[in-house]
């Protein structure tokens, strides 16, 4: 009798096997996730993030004597939502878990590149909208790329802008320009894309004023 509930409790349970095998699916699977998502990015909740960026010095130019309306940026469509966007390898564009924008970028920017713009002195006026009635110039933005690539070490910011000036009374276009930025990250995460997109956010709306008083004046 004895000799018989020993091979009883030795009997292994049917389910048994597939139980170990599930729990090394699961672990595959995890340890794979890990080695794609950013440093930290499965352990944080979700965090919401903004563009504050340095605003380009007054340059002390004469203002020419012209009214710009700043046209609402226009997004690519992957960039018409929230989502930070990153590149873990070559030809692959993935979402950040827990980590987001506060509004859409191009959304985010508008308000910058009409500060940088009026702060600049360049202009007679600055305004915005979806109407250029009383303008005389009018300056088209569209943002192409930004996300963080983590093809190297470190990541970095990848933004493109393209920005158009057009003369409202001539009604004809006085200038083109794709705008492109690599900003190296600060550190393997979401954050550190966030600082770098400031950094490059202030190297564009510089460059943004540059062109439209250059193209303005012309």
């Amino acid at each position: 009798m004895m000799d018989r509930l020993r091979c009883a409790s030795r009997k292994r349970h049917p389910f048994q096997g597939l139980r170990r095998f599930g729990l090394v699916v699961v672990s595959s699977l995890l340890l794979t996730a890990c080695s794609v998502l950013p440093q930290n990015e499965l352990a944080q909740s979700m965090r919401t993030y903004t563009i504050e960026p340095e605003l380009p010095q007054p340059g002390g130019a004469r203002p020419l004597s012209a009214v710009i309306h700043v046209a609402p940026i226009s997004p690519a469509s992957t960039l018409q939502s929230n989502r930070m966007l990153y590149v873990p390898r070559r030809f692959e564009l993935s979402a950040f878990v827990t980590s987001e924008w506060a509004s859409e970028p191009a959304q985010l920017l508008d308000a910058w590149l009409v500060r940088a713009l009026e702060q600049s002195g360049h202009f007679t006026k600055v305004i915005s909208g979806p109407s250029s009635r009383s303008a005389d110039l009018r300056l088209d933005v569209e943002l192409l790329v930004l996300r963080q690539e983590f093809l190297q070490v470190p990541s970095s910011i990848h933004m493109v802008l393209r920005a158009v000036l057009t003369d409202l009374r001539a009604g004809q276009v006085l200038a083109s320009r794709e705008l492109a930025y690599v900003q190296p990250a600060p550190s393997e995460d979401a954050y550190g894309g966030v600082q770098a997109a400031n950094q490059a956010v202030g190297k564009a709306l510089s460059d943004l004023v540059r062109f439209s008083a250059a193209a303005g004046g012309s």
